[in-house]
């Protein structure tokens, strides 16, 4: 019909990279791949105990603690967050 709105059309591409990394690289990763389960862990600890699963307010309520503890880079902070409020997939 005349002035009805039409749906959103989006295409996804997906791309299958294979990362070359020296030891030492590996070992960077991994080591902060493991700061980063362990931030979703403890901010996933403080949301169930307060209730909490807005992003925006588990946010305000543990942002500062995550970077400062777990030594993220702020990205990586609001992405573990985010994921334990939902609004993230698995990975």
């Amino acid at each position: 019909m005349p002035g009805e709105r039409q749906p959103r059309r989006c295409m996804q591409s997906v791309t299958k990279l294979r990362l070359f990394a020296s030891r030492n690289e590996r070992r960077m990763l991994f080591a902060t791949m493991e700061r980063y389960n362990a931030a979703c862990n403890a901010a996933s600890s403080v949301a169930f105990s307060e209730r909490q699963f807005s992003n925006i307010g588990l946010q305000k309520r543990l942002y500062r603690h995550i970077r400062e503890t777990f030594g993220l880079s702020a990205q990586m902070t609001l992405l573990a967050i985010r994921k334990v409020a939902g609004g993230l997939p698995e990975y």
